[in-house]
């Protein structure tokens, strides 16, 4: 993931988090915080790193490569999307059906019930639109919408079911 410094963080298996220049080259040493797997990284507008995976928790990185703290709740399971509105507000998402929202403090501000239907459903994807929209889809093919406070806006069934949103200014794209 880059910011809007051009500084790439990246982070896997090894439960660390690292941070590199646009040549290739590491900027500090690698950074631990997570007691298993990183899934997901993604920076803020204000320039905040988060990093979620398999431990169920997040940890906020600042642009200055540190630890800054980690997220005081937890999901109940590895958290398998974040993404953050352009108003700093990060949404989680794990397979318990709960997207929770969170400051760029690492508090929780609330959280979304997206109605899983099935054992088998999750969410697979979540990506906030320049409206501050909150996108997402899962297994059986919905997608849904949601504004900032968490009220559902409106819900498409698509098949076969999409694995990965991105959205531009005005397009949301499916894969």
């Amino acid at each position: 993931a880059w910011n809007s410094d051009n500084i790439l963080a990246s982070a896997g298996d090894d439960n660390t988090v690292r941070f590199w220049t646009v040549e290739g080259n590491p900027i500090g040493l690698p950074q631990y915080g997570h007691s298993r797997r990183i899934i997901n990284i993604a920076w803020s507008p204000n320039k905040i790193l988060a990093s979620s995976g398999d431990d169920g928790f997040i940890k906020f990185w600042n642009h200055k490569f540190k630890f800054l703290y980690y997220s005081s709740e937890q999901h109940d399971d590895f958290i398998g999307a974040i993404a953050w509105s352009s108003n700093n507000i990060l949404a989680s998402a794990c397979d318990d059906g709960i997207i929770r929202l969170w400051n760029s403090k690492g508090r929780s501000i609330g959280s979304i019930d997206y109605d899983i239907i099935d054992e088998n459903d999750s969410i697979m994807d979540l990506v906030w639109n320049s409206k501050n929209i909150l996108i997402g889809n899962d297994y059986n093919g919905n997608i849904k919408f949601w504004n900032e406070s968490g009220k559902l806006i409106k819900t498409i069934i698509t098949l076969p079911f999409p694995t990965v949103i991105k959205f531009n200014n005005q397009f949301f794209a499916l894969c």
